[in-house]
């Protein structure tokens, strides 16, 4: 339950923006930005969220 929640609000985080910088995106979860960004892999290969992500510059680009 605690997974689905979380998954949920990472979601729903990416929602109102084009490009999202994982950096500041970890300090507003309060986790370490690899788990971040470990996360968000799993989200958009899951297809929850459509979109890539710019490992050098830690930057996700949301496709819509």
């Amino acid at each position: 339950l605690q997974n689905l929640i979380r998954d949920r609000a990472l979601v729903m985080y990416f929602q109102p923006f084009a490009t999202v910088k994982l950096e500041r995106m970890a300090a507003a979860f309060g986790m370490p930005i690899d788990k971040l960004e470990q996360l968000t892999v799993n989200l958009i290969r899951s297809g929850k969220i459509q979109g890539r992500i710019d490992s050098k510059n830690k930057v996700s680009f949301l496709m819509r």
